[in-house]
């Protein structure tokens, strides 16, 4: 299908710019990429939320963004592989990442009290 063919090449394109972009494109990439992932089906989008962990590894003075945007999809619709691979990132992040514990523990928490997934 010609629709599944753009959205396969337009995560491609994402991706690398995610994997190429600098530090100072961080925000704008974000505010382009947040349109297309309501666009695309889960698996496409947990090929994305890869690339924004590899990203905040890269760039870890953007973490606040980073996970805000993560959490922002915790919200939104979207199945169970989907939220399980934003919580695992989210807390592979803190891991990785001190200072992101923080605000990433208050994301999860606002995550938990209304979160249709009992399992995770």
């Amino acid at each position: 299908c010609r629709s599944d063919q753009n959205k396969s090449i337009g995560t491609l394109a994402i991706t690398t710019l995610l994997q190429t972009g600098s530090e100072n494109s961080v925000d704008r990439l974000l505010k382009q990429i947040s349109t297309f992932l309501t666009d695309i089906t889960d698996d496409f989008k947990i090929v994305v939320v890869s690339s924004l962990e590899r990203l905040c590894l890269t760039y870890p003075s953007k973490h606040r963004i980073l996970i805000g945007f993560l959490s922002n999809f915790l919200r939104e619709e979207g199945g169970f592989e989907f939220k399980k691979s934003i919580v695992n990132t989210i807390m592979s992040l803190m891991r990785a990442v001190p200072e992101t514990t923080e605000s990433s523990l208050l994301h999860l928490c606002e995550f938990i009290e209304d979160c249709e997934f009992t399992a995770l």
